[in-house]
């Protein structure tokens, strides 16, 4: 028996010696013995949509794997910042595959919330954009761990409020034998400098009574405040007139007007559109 011990360990060592070398030439097969880092060729930053909520981004990056096999990337974390102000981080555990010599594009998304947005940087209200800076750190999978792969790209974002539209006031013209022409003055708050009122649609009632219904193609607000107002005026006929002296010689010295609709603007994100209904009690000037 103890004559066999050396020639067991000579063969043991043997055999450990072939794994190795088989698991050698097997990882240089893979091209893990000789792994080079990939890179990103190209990358940007785009908006891409948006609203009065929100904008979209969309980080587009095209990856090169220079290896003879294929990587995976495990998921990517992105850190924006806003006015050298942190405001958002994100981590998401999509993969992706680098096909072997190769370019790949991967794509992440990144949406930002206005309201947030104004809520941390109060300053922003009344810009029309403001300046970010967006790092991407993405997981690529290796032997022997996560290799790190990240890009940076810096821009500015446009900065939209979401404008209230409310009906300020009622004034109303002379009588006549066709009736009365009545204006509606309609305050619309600011949503920004990059954002134009476009189009204006509306019914107004009186204590529930429609009195008129239509739109302006071409409004021309005026500066009201810290706000926009639009006059609309109304021709009435003589029973819709006749309505509203009713309501104010019953004694109804405030009544309530209700004005809803849809208001159009241009913005950087191209048209967008607010419906609103908004009802006063309003006692009619002349």
């Amino acid at each position: 028996m103890n004559r066999d011990r050396p020639h067991h360990a000579w063969s043991d060592r043997l055999l450990a010696g072939l794994v190795g070398l088989l698991l050698a030439a097997s990882l240089a097969s893979c091209g893990y013995l000789r792994l080079q880092t990939p890179t990103v060729k190209a990358g940007s930053v785009g908006v891409v949509g948006g609203n009065f909520d929100k904008a979209d981004l969309l980080v587009q990056l095209d990856v090169l794997n220079p290896n003879e096999s294929t990587l995976v990337i495990a998921g990517y974390a992105y850190d924006l910042q806003v006015e050298s102000q942190p405001f958002l981080k994100g981590v998401a555990d999509t993969e992706f595959e680098l096909k072997p010599r190769d370019v790949t594009p991967i794509r992440v998304p990144v949406s930002v919330k206005f309201s947030d947005l104004l809520g941390k940087l109060a300053s922003l209200k009344g810009k029309a954009d403001a300046a970010y800076r967006l790092s991407v750190s993405l997981a690529v999978k290796t032997p022997v761990g996560q290799l790190p792969l990240t890009f940076e790209k810096e821009g500015r974002i446009p900065v939209l409020t979401i404008p209230e539209i409310r009906l300020k006031g009622v004034v109303v013209g002379p009588m006549s034998l066709q009736g009365m022409t009545a204006e509606a003055l309609v305050e619309i708050t600011d949503p920004g400098p990059a954002v134009a009122l476009t189009g204006l649609s509306y019914a107004l009632s009186l204590n529930g009574v429609p009195l008129a219904a239509g739109a302006d193609a071409h409004p021309q607000p005026s500066a009201d405040g810290g706000a926009r107002l639009v006059r609309i005026p109304i021709p009435l006929d003589l029973s819709k007139a006749r309505t509203v002296l009713g309501a104010l010689l019953a004694g109804d010295d405030k009544p309530a007007f209700t004005i809803s609709g849809q208001a159009s603007f241009s913005s950087p994100f191209g048209p967008l559109t607010v419906p609103f209904t908004h009802t006063n009690r309003i006692t009619p000037g002349r």
